[in-house]
């Protein structure tokens, strides 16, 4: 890793105690504050019990992937596939105390967070260039699965979150929210020779490292979880600490008091969770425009007779997700917005690409020939060419 420096024109680091407190500082950055309202009380409460059962735990390690990097306590995934029979009932009923008591063990909280480049930056010495994957304790992430499964049935079961919110949920996949986006364009095109249909592609700022705790557990009391499951959340999340890890160097503990650690678990679901009511905002196409999201990508897309008509309805859209940034503690990065607009005609194509949209400072440009959306890339007339390229 080579010297990095807070910003652009700030003197670089010299010593690796130096290189970890400002991977720190961008990693585990000061818990945002989100608006409390006082209700927390649930239209229900969710029956979910906290027993588990060996066959649980059992699947659970059946499922762990092979190769993967242990963490801190060491133990390989392999040695727990190995021994599955003779750990997996002890394993239920310590599982079943902690959920009971609402509290896990101080080093299921512990983990190697590992500081790997993000492709194609242009600058490495910027901590921002910089991603965090968390090595957990092995043990850890069994009991994480095993609490994550019943969030996500629950959801599904009983409608908690938006139908427009893709990824980290059955049957919802990358294939799903490209297929939407899709059919929706296609459709509009159809329905109306001649519309142009627009999207605009939002970005949240260090998504998963900015979650306020306090807002994401009283979304769960609302939602109607169990308070057995919403103190196990909350021990999940508080007083974790890491080692910030990289070629040749471990650093001491960090305590991080903020966000969701990427690599758990548990971290996708309660990440869609915590943005489900934005997804909510835009499920109803109103005034021509329809969200969708996958995890922490959002997209918005509006049809109309021009891209300067569809701007002006994206805008208006965009301010709603602005209401729901200020109220849940989160911040949208503007800078790394994406517009594109969608048509085959030639003389709308031409009128299309003179309009932008501008929040603040920030003027978003549309793409002329393609938009990378959840690693897909798509031109403006859908024709493919720029993906098969």
């Amino acid at each position: 890793m080579p010297h990095l420096r807070k910003r652009e024109g700030s003197p670089l680091s010299t010593t690796d105690e130096e290189r970890t407190q400002l991977l720190a500082e961008k990693f585990f950055p000061q818990a945002p504050t989100a608006v409390i309202a006082s209700d927390t009380q649930p239209n229900r409460i969710l029956t979910i019990p906290p027993q588990v059962t060996a066959e649980e735990v059992q699947g659970v390690i059946n499922g762990l992937p092979k190769g993967k990097t242990p963490g801190p306590n060491g133990i390989p995934n392999e040695v727990l596939r190995a021994i599955n029979q003779e750990i997996s009932q002890p394993m239920a009923a310590a599982i079943s105390r902690a959920f009971a008591y609402g509290a896990l063990p101080v080093s299921y909280k512990e983990s190697i967070t590992l500081a790997l480049r993000k492709g194609g930056k242009k600058d490495y010495s910027l901590p921002s260039s910089y991603r965090p994957i968390a090595l957990e304790n092995t043990l850890a992430k069994v009991v994480e699965k095993v609490l994550a499964n019943r969030i996500a049935i629950a959801a599904e079961e009983h409608g908690l979150l938006p139908w427009n919110q893709m990824g980290a949920r059955k049957d919802r996949s990358t294939l799903s929210a490209i297929s939407l986006l899709t059919t929706c364009v296609e459709s509009a095109w159809k329905a109306h020779p001649g519309c142009v249909v627009s999207m605009l592609s939002l970005d949240i700022a260090g998504a998963f490292d900015n979650v306020p705790h306090a807002k994401l557990l009283w979304i769960l009391e609302k939602k109607g979880f169990p308070t057995w499951l919403v103190n196990t959340i909350a021990s999940f999340l508080h007083e974790r600490r890491t080692r910030i890890a990289y070629a040749g160097y471990e650093s001491d503990w960090i305590h991080t008091n903020t966000g969701i650690p990427q690599g758990s678990p548990l971290s996708p679901i309660l990440f869609l969770i915590y943005i489900s009511g934005l997804l909510e905002k835009l499920q109803t196409p109103d005034n021509d425009t329809l969200g969708f999201g996958f995890v922490d990508d959002t997209n918005i897309i509006a049809w109309g007779v021009s891209a300067e008509d569809n701007c002006r309805r994206l805008n208006a859209a965009h301010s709603q997700c602005e209401d729901w940034a200020e109220e849940h503690g989160a911040k949208f990065a503007p800078d790394k917005y994406q517009l594109i607009h969608f048509t085959r005609g030639r003389k709308q194509a031409t009128e299309a690409q003179a309009s932008s949209i501008r929040f603040g400072d920030y003027i978003i440009q549309p793409e002329s020939t393609a938009i990378r959306v959840l690693g897909v890339w798509l031109d403006p007339k859908l024709t493919w060419k720029e993906y098969i390229a």
